[in-house]
């Protein structure tokens, strides 16, 4: 199934894992519907390309390797690698 994940940005962490990593300077995003970034790379195809997209629907980056990606204030979507 393709993925379109809407309108990250940085949000406080709220696991007690999220609190630790926090420590150390991590940063979290998470979507419109409460998305945590890193667990959501976990649902994209490693077949596809990956994207970042603006609230104007222009694409900001372009990736085969979702981690590569950091979406704040962007949406991220893939399509088929054809």
């Amino acid at each position: 199934m393709q993925q379109n994940i809407k309108n990250f940005s940085r949000g406080e962490p709220v696991t007690v894992e999220q609190i630790e990593l926090a420590k150390h300077n991590v940063l979290f995003l998470f979507s419109e519907d409460g998305q945590d970034w890193y667990e959501s790379q976990k649902l994209f195809s490693a077949d596809s390309i990956k994207f970042t997209y603006d609230n104007d629907r222009v694409i900001r980056s372009i990736s085969k390797d979702v981690s590569m990606l950091w979406p704040e204030n962007l949406s991220v979507a893939e399509v088929p690698d054809t």
